[in-house]
């Protein structure tokens, strides 16, 4: 049998979102790296005020982009965890006669919980949640393998 397409997409974007992570952190240990510098260099010239100010000018832009590194940071460490976990999630393959309530109700004890296994899904489901055809492979989110 061969291998699920949407598994294979996932573990690719596990491995992109990974990459991302350790771009955004080099990036920003540069930044302030950078930032700490013309911190320090600020300071040893604080008794000449043109050089001074115009290392505390960037100083302030070095600031901006660090703040603007550390945002991109999250985001990249949000995509990559989220990414994870939908490549340790369990996977269902759809049966004759089951509905998304019935599967929530075996992976999460609830019926009403079939929405969170549809958004997850939607672009292997379609538009009507109610048309789920026998062998689908939905992953379950929010379960471990």
């Amino acid at each position: 049998m061969s291998e699920n397409p949407r598994k294979a997409a996932i573990a690719a974007a596990v491995a992109t979102a990974a990459e991302a992570v350790a771009r955004a952190r080099k990036e920003l240990d540069e930044a302030k790296a950078t930032l700490n510098e013309a911190r320090a260099n600020a300071a040893k010239n604080a008794s000449n005020p043109q050089i001074a100010g115009e290392l505390n000018i960037r100083a302030k832009s070095l600031e901006a982009r660090v703040a603007g590194l550390e945002k991109a940071l999250a985001e990249a460490e949000a995509q990559a965890a989220d990414a994870q976990a939908r490549a340790g999630a369990k996977w269902h393959t759809v049966a004759a006669g089951e509905t998304l309530s019935h599967i929530s109700l075996k992976y999460y004890k609830t019926a009403n919980r079939w929405k969170e296994i549809y958004e997850a899904n939607k672009d292997v489901i379609g538009d009507n949640h109610n048309l789920i055809k026998p062998g689908q492979e939905l992953i379950i989110p929010g379960t471990e393998a």
